[in-house]
C-alpha cells in the first residue's frame, strides 16, 4: 500500500481468506508498539477470526514488518493520516462486506485517533482498541514507575532495535527517546508535544461508529 505523501514509503500486510467466502466483513489489524503483521497477538486474532468467516489483513505500520529499515519515516501512536492512505488504497472488492478496524496498544490509539478524526466519514462498520494508551504521557510515566523496570527496559531496547541507524546508546528512558528521535523526526516540539497531540483520550466523543474500548 503506498503512502502517496511524497516520501515512496510502502505499507505491507498480510492478506489472509476464510476456506470458504461466508460474505463476512474484513477485519483490518493494526499492531502495537515495536509490534508487526507477526506478532502472536495478530496471528491469533486472525486465526479465530478466519475460522469464523472474516477475511483478515494484518497491517504492518509504516517502517515495521518487511518495511522495517525501508521507509524514510516511521510509524508513532499520531499517524492516523496514514491509515485513510490504506483505506484509499484498499481495492473495492475486500471491503465490499465492510470493514471492522481492530487495533492493539500503540495501535488501537491511532484507531481510536482516525475514527474521531473521520467521524460520520469513517469508511468501517466498526472498531475496536485492545490497551490503547488514549493518555500517552500518563501511559509513559506509568511504564517509567519502579515497579515496572524489567518491562520498561525491554520495551525500550526494542525500540532503540527497531530504530538502529538513530539512536544512540545515552538514551535511558521512553520519555528520553521520545524527546530525542520520535519528536524531532516527526514535526514535534518535543515528547510532550507528541503525547498532547497524538493521544485519542481528548477525541473520544467525536467517534461515530460502535466501537469497543
Amino acid at each position: 500500500l503506498a503512502m502517496e505523501d511524497g516520501t515512496g514509503d510502502v505499507l505491507h500486510g498480510v492478506l489472509q481468506r476464510p476456506a470458504e467466502d461466508r460474505a463476512r466483513p474484513l477485519v483490518l489489524l493494526v499492531h502495537g508498539l515495536t509490534g508487526s503483521s507477526e506478532s502472536s497477538y495478530m496471528r491469533t486474532t486472525a486465526f479465530h477470526m478466519l475460522r469464523a468467516g472474516h477475511p483478515v489483513l494484518r497491517l504492518n505500520m509504516r517502517g515495521a514488518g518487511p518495511g522495517r529499515g525501508r521507509t524514510r519515516q516511521f510509524y508513532h501512536a499520531g499517524r492516523s493520516a496514514d491509515l485513510d492512505r490504506v483505506f484509499r488504497g484498499l481495492a473495492p472488492a475486500l471491503g465490499r462486506h465492510g470493514v471492522v478496524l481492530v487495533g492493539y496498544s500503540l495501535g488501537a490509539n491511532v484507531v481510536l485517533k482516525y475514527l474521531a478524526e473521520q467521524g460520520t466519514q469513517a469508511p468501517v462498520m466498526a472498531g475496536a482498541s485492545i490497551s490503547a494508551p488514549i493518555d500517552l504521557h500518563a501511559a509513559q510515566a506509568r511504564i517509567a514507575a519502579a515497579r515496572n523496570r524489567l518491562y520498561h527496559a525491554s520495551l525500550l531496547g526494542e525500540m532503540k532495535r527497531e530504530r538502529r541507524a538513530d539512536v544512540d546508546a545515552s538514551i535511558r528512558t521512553i520519555l528520553d527517546f521520545d524527546n530525542r528521535v520520535v519528536a524531532p523526526h516527526n514535526g514535534f516540539k518535543d515528547a510532550l508535544d507528541y503525547y498532547r497531540q497524538s493521544s485519542a483520550g481528548p477525541l473520544l466523543g467525536a467517534i461515530r461508529r460502535p466501537t469497543l474500548i
